[in-house]
């Protein structure tokens, strides 16, 4: 297992953390200096006598740093399970890490969070953003996490090219590394973990960072009722002209379901479209990523024309609001297996 831990302005506690790491285990260890100042060097400089020290010219940001050491590990040490990413800022210790990797070996395709649980209740500020946050990022993703922000993960190796290749190089990086899961279906399992809160200083919750992490959420949500918004108007539009063709007497198939699944197939590509180059930036695959998203698609429009027809045709609900019905219901179905077959937590 790999421990990657990306660094800037640290102070001694890193020292403490990769000496007890040394001293209790054989990880490789990964410490990245994120361009921190000259007056830090003695503590890179005693880290550097036990681990390897990558290093940025320039404050670039958590997520560039993450992504410098995953670029470095899956080269390096390409016999290694996986990869334990945590703070350098005395959040976490070795028992954590531990705790994260061992549950990481039991479930190698899962993404492993240490949840953090405070012995402290700490200002009011931090306790109000750590609420809104998990609420926000409850409502964007359908995922109930009890830490969404925190900065201890674990993940298999092979998971390297798809993380390297999240958009973000701040602390919205781990957004678009959980919103990535999300839209992969990766399961994601919570450890609690208890520890203090984090300074400000190491915290690095600065505007420009709560901004940043903000943004990358709602854009997620932004493409999503975006979709919706275009589905339903494009069924209602086209609805309106259609429905007066006895589509049932040509080929056999109603105009309810030819609206459906013309929208569907419609809002669908524009969901696809905006989440690969405004959310996640994909670079890969064009066709790889489509084949596996329509897959996907057109089981959902199965289920979805199947529930549209029952309530309009065997219900009796006119079109229009059958049609906001089926979206509310796939929409909570969606939201309940999420809940339990792809985000669980596991509790002591």
């Amino acid at each position: 297992m790999i421990v990657v831990i990306p660094a800037y302005q640290p102070d001694d506690r890193l020292v403490d953390l990769v000496n007890e790491l040394r001293e209790k285990t054989a990880y490789p260890i990964l410490v990245v200096d994120d361009g921190s100042s000259s007056d830090r060097a003695p503590v890179f400089e005693a880290v550097g006598r036990i681990c390897t020290v990558l290093r940025h010219p320039l404050h670039m940001g958590r997520g560039r740093a993450v992504k410098t050491a995953l670029s470095y590990a899956v080269s390096a040490y390409p016999q290694e399970p996986g990869v334990v990413v945590a703070d350098a800022g005395g959040s976490f210790n070795v028992s954590h890490i531990l705790e994260v990797s061992d549950t990481l070996r039991v479930h190698p395709d899962s993404l492993v969070i240490g949840a953090r649980r405070y012995r402290d209740k700490g200002p009011l500020r931090g306790r109000l953003n750590d609420t809104l946050f998990r609420y926000v990022f409850a409502f964007a993703s359908g995922a109930k996490l009890r830490d969404p922000r925190s900065g201890l993960r674990a993940f298999s190796l092979r998971r390297i090219p798809e993380l390297l290749d999240c958009p973000g190089e701040g602390a919205e990086y781990d957004v678009s590394v959980l919103l990535g899961c999300l839209q992969n279906h990766v399961p994601v399992l919570e450890v609690p973990v208890e520890t203090t809160r984090p300074d400000r200083q190491t915290d690095g919750r600065s505007l420009r960072q709560f901004i940043r992490v903000y943004s990358a959420l709602f854009q997620y949500t932004g493409v999503a009722v975006l979709s919706f918004l275009v589905d339903y108007f494009l069924f209602r539009l086209f609805y309106r002209v259609l429905s007066g063709v006895d589509f049932s007497a040509l080929v056999g198939i109603s105009a309810v379901r030819i609206c459906n699944v013309i929208a569907r197939m419609l809002s669908s590509t524009l969901n696809f479209t905006l989440n690969r180059q405004l959310v996640f930036k994909d670079k890969g695959n064009l066709l790889a990523s489509a084949l596996k998203y329509y897959a996907v698609v057109v089981l959902i429009l199965l289920v979805n024309t199947c529930l549209l027809m029952f309530l309009n045709e065997f219900c009796g609900i006119p079109a229009q609001i059958a049609k906001l019905i089926t979206e509310a219901v796939l929409f909570t179905a969606s939201l309940l297996l999420q809940r339990i077959f792809v985000f669980r937590g596991r509790s002591r």
